[in-house]
């Protein structure tokens, strides 16, 4: 499995930001580094970035932070990065699995 079938497990375990739908598929290829996906349910567009070496780079008290983070569903600290989702409003999230429970849930991220 490579990390394009990776990407596609990941986003049938979130939902979209705009409508909550859990329709999320792949979209067109974008920079290196990141892609394009879309909500099927209310066609709102988004870029997710899997770069996650140039995010930590980037972004030093991410480890730090998903360390100290709470998982919503089981409490329990410590999470792992698996992407982040850049909105077009320039919000940002990161994905995250929880390492108790696995449980996938979105963190927002530090602006740029």
């Amino acid at each position: 499995m490579g990390p394009r079938d990776d990407l596609a497990r990941i986003l049938q375990q979130i939902s979209c930001p705009v409508c909550s739908g859990e329709n999320i598929e792949l979209a067109a290829a974008r920079a290196a580094g990141a892609r394009g996906v879309v909500c099927r349910t209310c066609e709102f567009r988004f870029e997710v970035i899997e770069d996650l070496d140039g995010l930590r780079r980037d972004s030093p008290a991410i480890n730090r932070e998903l360390a100290e983070s709470f998982c919503p569903s089981c409490q329990a600290t410590g999470g792992e990065l698996l992407c982040r989702c850049d909105l077009p409003s320039r919000e940002r999230y990161h994905v995250v699995r929880c390492l108790q429970c696995g449980f996938l849930y979105k963190r927002e991220a530090p602006r740029a």
